[in-house]
């Protein structure tokens, strides 16, 4: 007699299959058209499966094992988010931040108000507005480079308030530089003036110019070391010494300031360019050199007395 040791609904289903297959019938040599080895029932964790074995009597028994559940510690997760994940620092500029590092967003400092200054990113990535500067004050002394050429207040300029610049560093209307005079701030547009820079060209003789346009600043031939002649200036505000002249006796042309007695291979038939002096006031209406010229020393050595 089959005896089973059932313990569940299913047991009593896996015996039933057994005592059918037995009543099958069984081949020529004996064994049973239906052996079953291992019979298990559900598919779901938790649920029991069995085997059949023979007993030492001859009988069978069916012993139930559960089986476990699936080990899901090697599986991989899945974030239970679906939301893209921002990173403040990373240089790229996310929906919920203002700026990123040096990404700015195309903001400055003047979209917030200020005159100028550097507009910084926060660690937070937000605006950092501590850089940028406060709007400038025309007038008040203080140099805002972004807005002012220059700002010396109610005083007299500083080199620092003029930003480091005088007239020589500025083109004149000539195209040409300065060449000197003082540089001064409007106080009104806080601009640079340049009123008081001087240039070759200007008209005026002003600065290191040593003359402009007619201009000679009392010069002449004479002081230049010629003996006579027209001193002139040229464009570029320095002298033209082309008309002056430097006298040589004997160059066969009887110059002004020769005479027949200071140069007579010159000037030997000029006797009337002789001073009352060198005649002795005596010889009429012409003057010569007579006796009284020799003996008063009057006359030029080599002159027309010799």
């Amino acid at each position: 007699m089959v005896r089973f040791a059932r313990r569940s609904p299913s047991t009593l289903l896996v015996s039933l299959s057994w005592l059918l297959g037995c009543a099958a019938g069984t081949d020529d040599s004996g064994a049973s058209g239906l052996s079953i080895g291992a019979i298990s029932q559900g598919s779901q964790a938790g649920e029991e499966t069995g085997s059949v074995t023979s007993s030492g009597d001859g009988g069978e028994t069916f012993a139930p094992t559960t089986v476990p559940p699936p080990d899901d510690s090697g599986s991989p997760t899945t974030n239970a988010s679906s939301d893209p994940m921002f990173v403040c620092g990373d240089g790229v500029l996310d929906p919920n931040e203002e700026c990123d590092g040096s990404e700015l967003d195309a903001q400055t400092c003047a979209g917030f108000g200020f005159d100028g200054g550097t507009l910084e990113c926060s660690p937070e990535c937000t605006y950092d507005t501590s850089m940028c500067d406060a709007a400038a004050v025309c007038g008040d002394g203080l140099l805002d480079v972004d807005t002012e050429e220059c700002d010396c207040g109610a005083g007299q300029c500083s080199a620092a308030q003029l930003g480091n610049v005088n007239c020589m560093a500025l083109p004149s209307p000539k195209g040409t530089p300065y060449s000197g005079g003082t540089l001064s701030c409007d106080p009104q547009s806080c601009s640079l003036n340049e009123q008081g820079c001087t240039y070759c060209g200007d008209g005026i003789r002003n600065g290191n110019e040593p003359c402009e346009s007619g201009d000679l600043g009392g010069q002449s031939c004479a002081s230049q070391g010629f003996d006579a002649g027209n001193l002139a200036c040229t464009a570029e505000c320095s002298f033209n010494n082309m008309g002056c002249k430097k006298f040589v006796c004997g160059d066969g042309t009887c110059d002004a300031g020769e005479d027949s007695c200071s140069c007579f291979q010159d000037c030997l038939d000029n006797p009337n360019a002789c001073s009352p002096c060198e005649c002795g006031f005596q010889g009429g209406p012409t003057c010569y050199c007579d006796i009284n010229c020799v003996f008063n020393g009057d006359c030029c050595q080599g002159g027309p007395c010799f």
